[in-house]
């Protein structure tokens, strides 16, 4: 169910993106993406062994920025 709001947010990044948009709601939501994709990669950092050992190194990376915690803590 997590995973269905990650994917949320990140289409709505993404339409932030693409739009032209300067409404309070997009910017919030640039700021929200900004400030997750810095978390996961300490996240990436923190965990490295961990994705190492069970993925490729860009997989790991690319899922690591998308889902964060939630993929890494798959890897058990």
């Amino acid at each position: 169910m997590i995973r269905a709001f990650i994917i949320i947010f990140w289409v709505l990044v993404f339409v932030a993106q693409i739009t032209t948009n300067d409404s309070l709601f997009f910017m919030l939501v640039d700021y929200a993406a900004i400030l997750a994709v810095f978390i996961h990669f300490l996240e990436y950092l923190y965990f490295y062994n961990r994705i190492r050992k069970k993925a490729k190194f860009v997989s790991g990376f690319a899922m690591t920025m998308l889902f964060g915690f939630e993929y890494i803590r798959g890897l058990r």
